[in-house]
């Protein structure tokens, strides 16, 4: 089920998304109704969980005068890394309209004629996931400069309970939520679902027998406004991808992309 957390910014309800993927992994949502979330250290951005030098320059700093530089700092350093392993994330493209690079980006092996685009909004994408018990957490994406950038929380003073603006050091879910200026076309909205590995009643950071992913039931009725095909698609694909869909039990209407269009002189 969504739910909502302080670090994760969300959108208006009615912002269109959409989630581009190839067929066979359209076809895999359809069969499994469910949505995969993929570990976060797998994504293929090698920054994913990493910190702006900014924070840990501040980070550094802040350890040094408190004497915590040797021994702390090195552990913070080895979580942060590990703890990509206990996050899955599921992607999704705020825009109103489609977007040619996201065809051309997220459609495997040069088979752009093959692709699939669905579309959503916001409310519906939150509330499609009342179909499982898992804690969802949904959150826009912010792109920065990580040659300069400095997170910024909050820190509690032990004694008075007073809250005061501090550098992000712990975290928490900051690295998720931050990437590089260069993916900042993706417009990305991340839906994330935290399975901390247990053992021994302990979060086992190390642990080497992690799933890659994992699969979170979906209502997908509630999610699908619409599935669009892509520019260069043929009608054979359109007419598998409506076979595809009432074979599913779903009736959600094909669209040829706006992209695909005749210009006009």
């Amino acid at each position: 089920m969504f739910e909502e957390h302080v670090q994760f910014i969300t959108p208006p309800e009615d912002t269109v998304l959409w989630r581009y993927l190839d067929f066979t992994k359209f076809a895999s949502l359809l069969d499994k109704k469910a949505m995969y979330f993929c570990r976060t250290d797998l994504l293929g951005d090698p920054f994913e969980g990493s910190y702006p030098k900014g924070s840990l320059a501040s980070r550094e700093q802040h350890f040094q005068e408190m004497g915590y530089k040797e021994t702390l700092l090195p552990v913070l350093r080895a979580n942060s890394r590990e703890s990509r392993r206990q996050m899955y994330v599921n992607c999704w493209h705020m825009n109103p309209i489609e977007s040619d690079a996201m065809w051309n980006r997220y459609t495997s092996n040069d088979r752009t004629s093959e692709g699939i685009a669905i579309r959503t909004t916001f409310g519906k994408l939150k509330d499609c996931f009342k179909a499982t018990e898992k804690q969802i957490f949904i959150g826009q994406v912010f792109y920065v400069d990580y040659s300069i950038a400095l997170w910024m929380g909050t820190m509690k003073n032990p004694d008075t309970g007073e809250e005061r603006s501090a550098p992000a050091y712990g975290g928490g879910f900051h690295a998720v939520l931050h990437k590089r200026n260069s993916f900042e076309y993706e417009r990305e909205l991340r839906c994330l679902f935290w399975q901390p590995h247990i053992r021994n009643d302990q979060i086992d950071l190390s642990a080497q027998d992690i799933n890659a992913g994992h699969y979170i039931e979906v209502d997908l009725a509630c999610l699908v406004d619409a599935v669009h095909i892509a520019p260069n698609a043929g009608t054979w694909f359109k007419e598998l991808t409506e076979s595809t869909i009432q074979k599913n039990g779903h009736s959600f209407p094909v669209i040829h992309s706006a992209l695909a269009e005749e210009p006009i002189f």
